[in-house]
């Protein structure tokens, strides 16, 4: 087996010295030696050094195995190859030859980590144990992340993963097999100790172990029982304020190992005279049930005391200055202990995360109320109390901290204190249980940890609290926490920031306690606040006392905004545009101005200012739009982004043959295709359909009037048919029956699918799904359809509740549907325009509630796969977001319950029975169908304008 480490590869990984492996240089003869050096992945800077040029080559970030047939690097998914011309100079040279296939499958990499062996069970768990690193960066394919395995983190090795090798003949591999639930597996065998068989499309050997030997992916280092190791501890100690803080947890000592599991931090005052902090066990059998105890012990004079029968010397103190060999952050030792980064730990109204119906009460324990921790954290409903806040530094792999209070009405019940960490793309990354660190008494406790954030790039925001038993009371508090890139062992008990001036803590309080005379004072107290509320936030809150009781004030979570690169316009049609639906959060529309502006030769200017909606002139719009978005931050501070789009303004009148066919869903199928016709018809171009459904636009089964191929409930999983139960491949030899069909019957037949062939396998068997392939010049030949010059594609709605697994695998279904839409559509039409299409949603609780993870963040993975076509050379694929320019207030389909004798107002509830908060109403629904008129309009605009290019 090629063995990969974070440097150079040795034979013995048990020999190894560890510390050479970073940093390391090797120098070769000429560069055709490169290829004596053993493969490695390049963590680090490391150089390699041609001692007849004396040139040297520096790499990072490459996986470098010259064993396979070349010398050469590689890199970002490229081959590299590395050339020594005549002069000595190094070159680097793309080249798309494949690598070796187990290397071209995956790279696994684990920043700074070996693989440690404890064959005696000193480290404290079990004789014959692997600690494997939890958190990797893993490059397969196309699949290139951070991921934390899914086996459970050690309770011995913090940041690791346990299993339990035994003797002879074990393995261990990674399983790939669910990419969304990677973990280790343990394979047992019997003959050739190299498991490099083991290695298929599903898994990578990380270890094998026949007696003394072992093999591993990265350097093996073996734990021994050595009768000079004292004592190792696992957390730092700590000194903060005249106290001595030792870690509960991960000691382990010498020939009579023992691990120390105290049940929270032992705090030892050390502000006055001499003392020795040890550790004190008073039997074997005591030691094995790891029942053993911190004590602090007084001796005259400054020296302290020696080891002697049972006892192992932590530290020695005298007037408050430690000394001890092992690792010790504060007090006049710099790094380690960091600051709190949570504005909100004394006034927990202004946590940024609260979750779903947690509420913000009063505290009543005096030992929390003596530090001015007054408000908590409880819950309403549902069992879960938890706060949170936004990671400030989103770096993957660095050691952060946490810490909260919890206060419980029910003696000695804290639950079970943890932290959830959460991906910007919404994905769970760890969930991981705090550590007691002091039970101040049987209702009061804090729980903290130091923990190293998963390694990803999809660092996003963390809750932290517990979840609470049925009948007991619990609320969660003062949080704190450190993420810089700095390690962050500790964070001071006194840093405790106040966020709401001291000058309104007096009324802060009232406002709570007497709502209605506090009422007539809310403006007053907004008005002083750093953050300053909208006029509409006011009213709300003036209107709305239970709000301001639970804390919660509205102002914009984030700065974010989505519009693609190019607007398409058409004269004669003015655009609506809704910004405020391309928003992360759907509320933020109540916290900005957009500021519109453009200039077309000889034309008058445009500069417009609104807040929800404005009406784009295309005669005004020049070749550039700027929006603008001026916002207010919960700093009270205001903030502006602008938004630069390229306006793409076809001729008022057209002649072209339009060949058009519409992929989609049921916002395809209801009339899509026939009102975007209509338009381009009424401007003169002529249009001919390409589709097998009538999809609502009339005709026969046979000879549709305004052809499709929309499908109600259809996802991109289905037409990949990588879901299987709603659609069905079409057997070649049935077209005529199946276009005989009804829409409804067609509706569960996917006539894109086919058999693969040879060229399929080799080069898109990633596209394959339970033995067929989409492909397109496969659905044209069957039924004789010309090559259509516009394809749109608007699938992704239906992936949000037909994936299973949430938000991270529909994201991955997105992802791969737009992937192979795009890819197997240019193949078969070079020259046709391809747009993707972002559906349509009312704006409802439902739809609010899915809004920041599902619909906002597909809109970027969309833009960003077509941006790197556009990249790539492609001109003509484009992102069309017809959601911001449709209206999602009205327009859909209702079931009006009460109508006005004498007014004739109708009322309806949008979550009783017949409401639709998801297609917009047809003419025949609602009496006019605007919103569904809204949506072709800028679908029309960019077949117009580019059919004149």
């Amino acid at each position: 087996m090629t063995q990969l480490g974070s440097a150079i590869r040795t034979a013995d990984f048990r020999a190894a010295d560890v510390s050479q492996i970073r940093g390391a240089q090797q120098t070769v003869a000429t560069y055709a030696d490169i290829a004596n050096i053993p493969a490695y992945i390049l963590s680090d800077r490391i150089r390699v050094k041609v001692k007849d040029t004396g040139k040297t080559f520096e790499l990072q970030g490459a996986v470098f195995d010259p064993n396979q047939g070349k010398d050469g690097l590689w890199v970002g998914g490229n081959w590299v190859e590395i050339v020594d011309d005549a002069g000595g100079q190094v070159l680097l040279k793309a080249d798309k030859t494949d690598v070796d296939a187990r290397l071209a499958r995956s790279f696994v990499v684990a920043e700074n980590r070996v693989i440690l062996r404890d064959m005696t069970g000193v480290a404290g768990g079990a004789a014959g144990t692997l600690y494997l690193p939890r958190s990797l960066r893993i490059t397969r394919g196309a699949f290139n992340e951070g991921v934390t395995v899914e086996n459970d983190e050690s309770d011995v090795m913090p940041g690791c993963v346990e299993i339990v090798i035994g003797g002879s003949g074990v393995g261990v591999v990674l399983d790939f097999s669910d990419p969304d639930a990677i973990e280790y597996r343990k394979v047992e065998f019997t003959g050739d100790i190299d498991l490099e068989d083991a290695a298929n499309a599903t898994t990578e050997v990380i270890y094998t172990g026949w007696g003394d030997n072992a093999k591993g992916y990265w350097p093996v280092v073996d734990l021994e029982n050595r009768a000079d190791v004292s004592l190792t501890l696992r957390r730092p100690l700590v000194v903060e304020g005249g106290k001595l803080w030792i870690p509960p947890h991960y000691t382990y000592s010498g020939q009579n190992g023992f691990t120390l599991h105290n049940a929270a931090w032992v705090k030892i005052d050390i502000s006055t005279g001499p003392s020795v902090v040890a550790t004190h066990y008073f039997d074997a059998l005591a030691a094995a049930r790891g029942d053993a105890q911190v004590i602090k012990t007084t001796v005259g004079g400054g020296a302290g005391m020696v080891d002697g029968f049972g006892r192992v010397v932590f530290a020695t103190s005298c007037n408050g200055q430690v000394k001890t060999s092992h690792p010790i952050v504060g007090g006049s030792v710099p790094g380690g202990l960091v600051s709190n980064q949570c504005a909100h730990s004394l006034d927990i109204r202004g946590v940024p995360r609260l979750w779903q119906t947690a509420a913000i009460v009063n505290l009543t324990q005096a030992a929390l109320t003596g530090r001015g921790i007054v408000r908590g954290v409880a819950d309403a409903a549902n069992g879960q109390v938890y706060c949170g806040f936004d990671f400030p530094d989103t770096r993957g792999g660095q050691r952060a901290y946490f810490r909260a209070a919890f206060e419980t009405a029910t003696a000695d019940n804290f639950a079970d204190p943890r932290i959830f960490i959460w991906g910007k793309s919404g994905a769970l990354l760890a969930n991981i249980g705090l550590e007691l660190e002091e039970k101040v008494n049987a209702y009061v406790a804090y729980y903290g940890i130091s923990t190293e954030l998963p390694l990803t790039d999809d660092i996003g925001y963390f809750l932290i609290g517990a979840q609470k038993e049925a009948g007991h009371d619990l609320r969660v508090t003062a949080p704190q926490f450190h993420n810089s890139g700095q390690a962050a062992w500790w964070i001071g008990r006194n840093d405790l920031p106040q966020a709401v001036p001291e000058a309104l803590a007096a009324k802060v309080p009232a406002l709570q306690t007497d709502l209605t005379s506090a009422e007539n004072d809310i403006g007053a107290i907004f008005d002083q606040l750093p953050f300053k509320a909208s006029t509409t936030d006011m009213t709300a809150a003036q209107t709305d006392i239970a709000k301001i009781k639970k804390g919660v004030i509205d102002a914009p979570a984030s700065f974010g905004f989505y519009y693609p690169k190019r607007m398409f316009l058409m004269p004669g049609r003015p655009l609506a545009f809704y910004p405020t639906q391309l928003m992360p959060d759907l509320n933020e529309g109540l916290a900005q101005v957009f500021h519109l502006e453009s200039k077309a030769d000889e034309a008058l200017p445009l500069s417009a200012r609104f807040e929800d909606y404005y009406e784009i002139d295309p005669v005004r719009v020049g070749t550039r739009i700027n929006l603008t978005i001026r916002r207010r931050g919960d700093d009270g501070r205001d903030y502006r982004s602008r938004r630069e789009i390229t306006a793409c303004v076809g001729p008022e009148n057209g002649s072209e043959l339009l060949r058009l066919l519409f992929l989609g869903n049921s916002l395809t199928h209801r009339q899509r295709p026939m009102l975007t016709a209509q338009i381009l018809e009424a401007r003169g171009h002529t249009v001919e359909m390409i589709g097998t459904m009538k999809n609502t636009g009339g005709g026969t089964n046979t000879a549709p009037a305004y052809a499709g191929e929309g499908r109600e409930g259809r996802a991109y999983a289905d037409f990949l048919n990588v879901l299987t139960d709603y659609m069905v491949p079409l057997t070649p030899g049935d077209e005529a029956a199946y276009r005989a069909m009804s829409d409804e019957a067609k509706t569960g037949i996917n006539p894109m699918l086919k058999v693969p062939d040879a060229d399929d396998i080799a080069n898109r068997n990633h596209f394959i799904h339970n033995g067929y392939i989409v492909d397109l010049r496969f659905y044209l030949d069957r039924f004789g359809f010309p090559d259509p010059t516009h394809i749109t594609i608007d699938l992704d709605r239906n992936d949000w509740w037909r994936v299973v697994g949430g938000f991270s695998a529909t994201l991955a279904s997105i992802e791969h549907g737009v992937n192979v839409f795009y890819t197997q559509c240019r193949r078969a039409c070079p020259d046709a325009y391809i747009s993707f299409v972002i559906g349509t949603d009312q704006f409802s609780g439902y739809i609010e509630s899915l809004w920041p993870q599902y619909r906002y963040q597909s809109m970027l993975a969309i833009e960003a796969l077509v941006a790197g076509a556009q990249a790539g050379g492609d001109t003509k694929v484009d992102v069309i977001v017809a959601v911001g320019h449709m209206n999602d207030q009205t327009g859909y389909p209702l079931a009006y319950t009460a109508t006005d004798p004498v007014t004739g107002l109708k009322s309806a509830d949008l979550a009783a029975g017949g409401a639709d908060n998801i297609h917009p109403a047809s003419e025949a629904e609602d009496g006019l169908g605007v919103t569904r008129q809204q949506v072709v309009e800028p679908i029309a605009a960019w077949i117009n304008y580019t059919a004149s290019l």
